[in-house]
């Protein structure tokens, strides 16, 4: 395969689309707010709603009511249309446990907030879960209006070249974190949206005659970027750099400040006579003075603690950060950088040896410097957000330059594809681009708040039951052999007698020495009793983290049920009805 035809381009380019909607809506199928800040983000629409004003950010400091107001002004209209009753009762709810296994895949205490089958498709059962999911179908919008936008970028780059342009749209379209922002509610969408298109306004100046029509447009999209995030003055960068290069764009650079200051300005000078502040930024360090970076954050050990974060958050981390992939799809993504990175001085000499053989066109060069551009800014604007606040250390901020990334990945692909293969790896560099999105949401985000099933057979089978509420029919295994400071996992097997009032939380511990210490609600944080419904059975595994300082023995480990209104733990009695201890198995530390 060597070459490809318009007509089987468009139907991979609608394929590629048609999966992209289809992992978003996966992905929205998610619990309600636990995206990042969603909820947030779903009070400054529900402000606006309510009140028909700005929301007052000293009313929630911490919150996201600081944030510049456009995606929110966008997304009120549909709100005003929907109904959620259960609001004030559904954010009372916060799981006391969330991160517990922070670094771990799977289920424990993944959740921000406990949910019920209310919530649950079709979304009949709570008025809040159907407004979050109708509002999520905006992002969704967003999201595939930027897949579309960045094709259209591709197409002006690589106009006679397919194979680079579906490449770079497969990165596009199967990048798991800008996929999953696609799913929830976040300013974040429209941002990577309008970013988008600023760069595919830049690189048609280059291409075609700069107009007045083009400089009015740039400016809206500008001034409309600036109005919804104030990260969005990093295309300063790139858009500067455009007008630099292209002498024939001078004579609409006023017009286009113009059209940007008309639409943004009003909300910096609010800022400056509000809070003496143009940026706000002054109002958010204020707001919450324990999330400013300390001289100790700058440590060596810090900063590269900071850069595996911000690399986990940028390529697939989920949730509210608490969803972590396999470490092998972090190795895959980690080969896909380091590959691109290896290759940039191969492409970069391909790029000087054009120009001294005056072998590429000016708009070519000039669009090459520019997308280049474009993704530093946004490196750029990760790196300083990182050195201001711990909980600006992002990943997902560098995703408003996605298509220069994706540019970056093509063109390293193409750096060490065969002339004659050129098609055929391109289409099996998207397949597995796309074989991987789906594991994320499939195997990691999805499971990460569901309920594990019971096996038919429990390995340790037990019989312990508290009062009139459950019964804890298994463990396994019985017996935990680790060593201090590892970790280890175990799993209990329940199964439910009635609903309750109150939501029991499980307490596993071991007996005198606090080895094991773990607190959760039922089905590690995914099965609160309160929505218990009688005869039902679930295991939940936890991860038990050891105590470095832990001496060697072997620890008793008990099972409890305690009631977090009155503090007390509910009585266990044995099949015949006699109090007992609900002792379940042993932990062995050491040799």
């Amino acid at each position: 395969m060597q070459n490809i035809t318009s007509r089987y381009e468009r139907l991979i380019v609608a394929l590629i689309l048609a999966t992209f909607v289809v992992l978003v809506a996966a992905f929205s199928l998610g619990p309600i707010f636990e995206g990042p800040d969603e909820i947030g983000h779903y009070r400054y629409i529900r402000t606006l709603k309510l009140t028909h004003a700005l929301p007052d950010p000293y009313t929630r400091p911490g919150g996201e009511y600081h944030q510049a107001p456009l995606y929110y002004i966008l997304m009120t209209p549909v709100a005003l249309f929907l109904d959620d009753g259960d609001f004030p009762l559904i954010e009372e709810r916060l799981n006391p446990h969330i991160g517990a296994a922070f670094r771990v895949p799977g289920n424990d205490n993944k959740n921000q907030f406990l949910h019920t089958r209310a919530e649950a498709f079709p979304y009949t059962g709570s008025e809040t879960a159907l407004a979050v999911h109708v509002l999520r179908l905006g992002s969704l919008v967003m999201g595939l209006g930027t897949v579309v936008s960045c094709y259209a970028a591709f197409r002006l780059l690589w106009p006679d070249l397919p194979a680079l342009r579906l490449v770079a749209l497969g990165f596009t379209a199967f990048m798991p974190q800008f996929v999953y922002l696609s799913s929830v509610i976040s300013n974040d969408n429209l941002l990577i949206l309008l970013a988008s298109v600023s760069l595919l306004l830049l690189l048609r100046q280059h291409i075609y005659e700069p107009s007045r029509k083009w400089a009015l447009l740039l400016g809206g999209v500008l001034g409309a970027a600036l109005l919804t995030k104030l990260s969005a003055g990093f295309l300063v960068i790139p858009v500067g750099l455009s007008f630099l290069l292209d002498r024939r764009s001078w004579r609409y650079m006023p017009l286009t400040l113009f059209v940007m200051v008309l639409i943004a300005g009003w909300w910096y000078l609010r800022n400056l006579i509000l809070f003496g502040d143009p940026t706000a930024m002054s109002l958010y360090f204020e707001l919450i003075p324990g999330d400013v970076m300390q001289p100790e954050d700058f440590t060596p050990a810090g900063i590269l603690s900071r850069l595996a974060y911000i690399y986990q958050t940028f390529w697939a981390r989920f949730g509210y950060d608490t969803v972590p992939v396999s470490t092998s799809i972090y190795n895959f993504y980690g080969a896909i950088t380091l590959f691109v990175v290896a290759t940039l001085p191969l492409s970069l000499l391909r790029f000087i040896r054009g120009l001294r053989e005056k072998a590429l066109a000016l708009t070519t060069i000039r669009c090459t410097i520019v997308t280049a551009a474009f993704g530093v800014a946004w490196i750029v604007a990760v790196l300083y957000s990182s050195t201001l606040a711990r909980t600006l250390i992002q990943g997902r901020f560098a995703l408003p330059g996605l298509a220069a990334f994706a540019a970056s990945f093509a063109l390293a692909v193409d750096v060490w594809s065969p002339e004659r293969f050129k098609v055929a790896i391109s289409l099996f560099v998207v397949l597995i681009m796309g074989i991987v999105a789906r594991a994320c949401v499939i195997d990691y985000f999805l499971p990460a708040f569901r309920v594990e099933p019971v096996p038919d057979t429990i390995e340790d089978p037990l019989y312990f039951r508290y009062q009139d509420t459950a019964e804890l029919i298994g463990i396994s295994p019985a017996l935990l052999s680790a060593y201090p400071g590892e970790t280890t996992q175990i799993t209990l097997y329940w199964r439910t007698l009635k609903s309750t009032d109150s939501n029991l939380q499980v307490y596993i511990r071991s007996i005198d020495e606090q080895v094991v210490h773990r607190q959760s609600i039922p089905g590690t944080g995914n099965f609160p009793s309160i929505d218990w419904q009688d005869g039902e059975m679930w295991a939940e595994t936890y991860t038990i983290f050891i105590p470095g300082d832990a001496e060697s023995g072997s620890y008793p480990l008990l099972v409890n049920l305690i009631d977090p209104v009155t503090g007390r733990e509910l009585v266990a009695s044995d099949r015949n009805g006699v109090s007992s201890m609900p002792l379940v198995g042993h932990v062995k530390i050491g040799d």
